[in-house]
């Protein structure tokens, strides 16, 4: 084993309840804080798996391999949270928590971090606590590929190996080849039938999925790490196109009425927010990232995006200023982030995005409406580039009650392009609610679009004799069309959602 597997094993942390029972696992992979399932961290404190709001009571816990003959027990607080669904159900990167600890160790730990790579068909080692272990046993398999939801499936192969269950939920999963964490363990496959009871099966958030809903493991995640004995093997043929520019293609996908109403808006105010509305959740971020893109000067604009369902700030608004601080300082407040973001705007746009704002109670909606007004006013009255814009996005699914829940924003709707002028600040954007059929043949057709392909032209063409006419004009569901039918992506959209992230 390298010694990077050794300081690995001694991230390892164990997550108790009240009663001093294990619950899972978690592992230090930033200095002081532990990555985690929020399952494990609910069922630690005695909540239901799909509670929204960010506990605040502290949890327990340990790194038993650190120092085995005398481990300490330490308490961390919940920093971040991204529960299951209220349905129940993982959508896209939920069962996620972070932990900050309260106290410093009394032995020297490093955190482990985690590595980006292929890891499919590769061989993986975790350790856990299932009941009736409390010090832990070590299980081996091999990890298999993406399933639907994003989560990537693990498989025991040897019977004489221990179950991945209850207890293994929350630890970092080792993968040799990469010499380092590839993912945390998140469910186990129950046998509840006679059929399923040899099927030693579980499941791995993996780093991708990870690294797209907490922006502070960005400077833990590593590139691909190879074993010295493990020959680097360079790839027959170079892949003609990957994710990251197919993601930037289907941005060419076009939906005129609201970028025409966006654009329009942004060359006639340089202040302004405005309100995406969509039918599905998972379009949002396709949606606000190809707005964003007509802001000009995008590349070198500041751009801040923030999910309020898993934000601290659900409970403490001080929370929001923190997320300023990489580029601002520490122990900012209202007026240091107002002036900040100033100064940005003296030389280049600014762009926030804020994805369900209409979580927050009325209290901090109104807090937020004062912080963006104090900023506009602050903005308008200084000397900067021609180029600058300062842009609010809120992005919001479809509701009739929205607007109550947005006071005291109010956004209008113009009736024609013609019709937005410099003194429109606030815009509702038309929701969006579909995508037609002729729009993505219209796209087909774009010469950017086309050559980029890699297709022969009968195969195109079948695309839109035999298979475009079938598909349902819901945005997502045209977006995951064209993911597995024109670019032939095993796990469609789920794939390439994490490129269409704007920041944070």
């Amino acid at each position: 084993m390298t010694d990077e597997f050794e300081l690995y094993k001694k991230t390892i942390a164990r997550i108790y309840r009240s009663d001093g029972a294990i619950v899972g696992s978690g592992f230090l992979v930033l200095n002081r804080h532990v990555l985690t399932c929020a399952h494990v961290v609910a069922d630690a404190l005695g909540i239901a798996h799909t509670a929204q709001d960010c506990p605040e009571d502290l949890v327990e816990l340990d790194f038993p391999l650190l120092a085995w003959e005398r481990t300490q027990k330490v308490q961390a607080k919940v920093v971040y949270w991204k529960p299951m669904s209220p349905e129940g159900m993982w959508v896209g990167g939920d069962d996620i928590a972070a932990l900050k600890l309260e106290e410093n160790l009394v032995e020297d730990i490093l955190p482990i971090g985690l590595v980006m790579g292929k890891y499919a068909w590769s061989a993986f080692k975790v350790l856990g606590f299932p009941s009736g272990y409390d010090v832990g046993v070590w299980t081996k398999g091999d990890l298999r590929d993406f399933v639907g939801n994003g989560q990537v499936q693990m498989i025991v192969l040897e019977q004489s190996d221990y179950y991945v269950e209850g207890g293994f939920s929350g630890a970092p999963v080792w993968v040799d080849t990469l010499n380092g964490v590839a993912g945390i363990m998140v469910a186990a496959e129950p046998a509840e039938s006679e059929k399923r009871k040899q099927v030693k099966a579980g499941f791995m958030i993996p780093v991708e999925v990870l690294r797209e809903c907490w922006c502070d493991l960005e400077p833990c995640i590593k590139p691909r790490i190879l074993e010295t004995n493990i020959p680097i093997v360079q790839p027959l043929v170079t892949e003609p196109s990957s994710n990251q520019k197919i993601a930037e293609i289907l941005c060419l996908l076009d939906y005129k009425q609201q970028e025409q109403e966006f654009r329009s808006a942004i060359e006639e105010c340089k202040e302004g927010a405005f309100l995406v509305q969509t039918g599905e959740e998972r379009i949002q971020r396709w949606l606000v990232r190809r707005l964003a893109k007509c802001v000009p000067d995008f590349k070198q604009a500041y751009k801040l995006s923030i999910r309020i369902r898993s934000h601290p700030m659900r409970n403490n608004f001080d929370a929001f200023w923190q997320e300023f601080k990489q580029d601002l300082g520490e122990n900012l407040n209202r007026e240091m982030v107002i002036q900040g973001l100033a100064e940005f705007c003296k030389t280049k746009s600014v762009i926030i995005v804020i994805y369900g704002i209409s979580c927050l109670d009325a209290e901090k909606v109104g807090k937020f409406y004062a912080f963006w007004s104090d900023l506009v006013e602050k903005v308008s009255s200084i000397p900067r580039s021609f180029r600058s814009r300062l842009v609010l996005i809120l992005a919001e699914k479809n509701s009739a009650t929205l607007s109550n829940k947005l006071l005291p924003f109010s956004f209008v709707q113009p009736i024609s392009i013609n019709e937005i002028n410099e003194t429109q600040s606030s815009l509702k954007l038309t929701p969006l609610q579909k995508i037609l059929k002729k729009d993505v043949e219209n796209w087909l057709a774009q010469e950017d679009v086309y050559s980029k392909l890699n297709q022969t032209d009968d195969y195109v063409q079948s695309i839109v004799e035999n298979d475009i006419p079938g598909w349902e004009e819901k945005p997502l569901e045209i977006l995951d069309e064209i993911c597995y039918t024109v670019f032939q992506i095993e796990n469609g959209i789920t794939a390439i959602e994490p490129y269409w992230k704007l920041a944070g």
